[in-house]
């Protein structure tokens, strides 16, 4: 029996962009696939199976393409794919969202100190212009900071990463803007940056303990060994490392027995361990004393006013299982 004329706009309106699902026409109309099939061409529409079709209604509401990806359990190439497939257009997405492009042009506050700190820690500069941070989610503060700080419309993604440690709950914010890589690049971070950071030589002295503190924030890790040695490790280049270890040096005068170890000989990665209460306590209390910014995780004060206790620290963490950032040490990290 043929479809009425109100049933045949009934399956107009279900469709998006033209595209409707004939098995969707043959379920709800009790009607042979090909007979679907004759009522889609009558129509002027064209057939995709259900998923295609959220996908398509995801990416037009501004849903990004790897959460997409994720949700359909397709790769972002083949959503990729599929978008140009059905003729949709792909977004701007550098003018999609409003934000301040211009925050890191100059460096002149703590905050834009301690962001750009941890930028160069933990951000990733693509070569398209897409500055990536990626944190896991008991790190989502300092995300919420950067957004804040930027003023920035762009939505925060919660995801699991799959690494070879195991799957971890992550945050990710994806910025991307040519002026803001550019700005960016001109303090260091580059596309690929790894092992190729350097203290940059056109900040202003005044903000060197800003900027260490959100690269601390980033990669830096706070231990207590067993026989409550207290320690400190930093992680970078070489050359980074060595700039840090002067600072370090010449602002609090703290002993040169900060050491640099090889991670990988075949790399210049490097660890900067500082060893010892007073060398360490001494660095950490002139980085996070009456900070402004920092991340709320690594931070907190005594009743007293004093800035941080580490036994405090300790005695809520030590059942946490952690990366050790040396052998045989409670990580705070």
């Amino acid at each position: 029996m043929p479809l009425t004329t109100e049933q045949l706009d009934e399956i107009r309106a279900k469709s998006f962009l033209n595209h409707i699902d004939k098995l969707w026409i043959k379920e709800n109309y009790n009607v042979s696939v090909r007979t679907a099939d004759r009522i889609i061409k009558r129509l002027g529409l064209t057939h995709a199976k259900e998923r295609t079709i959220n996908v398509l209604k995801g990416y037009i509401s501004g849903e990004p393409t790897r959460n997409l990806a994720q949700n359909y359990n397709m790769s972002a190439q083949n959503v990729r794919q599929l978008l140009r497939v059905r003729g949709i257009k792909r977004r701007n997405t550098s003018n999609m969202y409003r934000a301040n492009f211009n925050y890191f042009s100059e460096i002149d506050t703590e905050e834009k100190a301690y962001l750009l700190g941890f930028v160069v820690a933990d951000g990733c500069l693509t070569k398209k212009g897409t500055l990536t941070i990626t944190l896991a989610k008991k790190d989502k503060d300092i995300i919420l900071k950067f957004k804040e700080a930027m003023e920035a419309e762009h939505p925060i993604r919660e995801h699991i990463a799959k690494t070879h440690h195991g799957d971890f709950e992550v945050v990710s914010l994806d910025i991307t803007s040519p002026k803001l890589a550019l700005d960016l690049m001109k303090f260091g971070v580059v596309p690929r940056k790894t092992h190729k950071i350097i203290f940059p030589e056109n900040l202003d002295r005044k903000f060197y303990r800003d900027f260490i503190r959100g690269y601390v924030d980033g990669d830096g890790t706070f231990c207590l060994a067993r026989n409550d040695q207290y320690a400190m490790d930093i992680e970078g280049t070489q050359e980074f490392l060595e700039s840090i270890r002067k600072i370090l040096q010449s602002e609090l005068a703290v002993p040169a027995s900060a050491k640099l170890y090889a991670q990988n000989k075949s790399n210049n990665i490097r660890r900067l361990q500082l060893r010892g209460k007073k060398q360490v306590m001494t660095v950490l209390n002139w980085l996070y004393e009456d900070s402004k910014i920092h991340s709320d995780r690594k931070y907190t004060k005594e009743a007293q006013g004093r800035f941080l206790s580490f036994l405090r620290l300790v005695k809520r963490k030590k059942q946490e299982i952690r990366p050790p950032c040396s052998n045989h040490h409670t990580v705070l990290n």
